[in-house]
């Protein structure tokens, strides 16, 4: 994965991460053996650790009983052993659509004009203006 050397500079507070490379603001966690070991306690542990990440970034997270929606827009990447959460403050970067898949590395446009875009602008500028800015949080 594109990001994945990222993912080693992760520096962790309290079990939850981030990474000083990134310009965009965001939280990083490792799912760890401890979490995924007891396979009918994983969804559970896995949920926890997703809602503790969520209020770090002082967004709301989702009720388990009730129906409660989201306090804002992100993009959330799960992988075997890792997640990471992007609030966005814009689903466009100009005319071009940057979900979860564009922090992981792979922005997709629709034709060479919009390549031509994130060639010019690079990569991490479309991915921090479509995020929001390190110092600021959902409140």
């Amino acid at each position: 994965m594109p990001i994945g050397p990222l993912l080693a500079m992760a520096e962790f507070k309290e079990g939850l991460g981030t990474i000083t490379a990134l310009p965009f603001l965001h939280v990083f966690a490792r799912l760890g053996p401890e979490t995924l070991k007891v396979r009918s306690d994983a969804g559970e542990k896995t949920f926890a650790l997703y809602c503790a990440m969520l209020n770090r970034l002082g967004m709301a997270s989702p009720e388990k009983g009730g129906i409660k929606r989201q306090s804002g827009p992100y993009c959330l990447l799960v992988a075997e052993d890792w997640m990471l959460l992007v609030p966005r403050s814009h689903e466009f970067f100009d005319s071009i659509s940057v979900n979860s898949l564009g922090f992981a590395g792979a922005l997709l446009v629709r034709d060479k004009e919009q390549i031509e875009r994130v060639k010019n602008c690079g990569p991490m500028t479309v991915l921090r203006e479509v995020g929001l800015p390190v110092s600021e949080k959902r409140e």
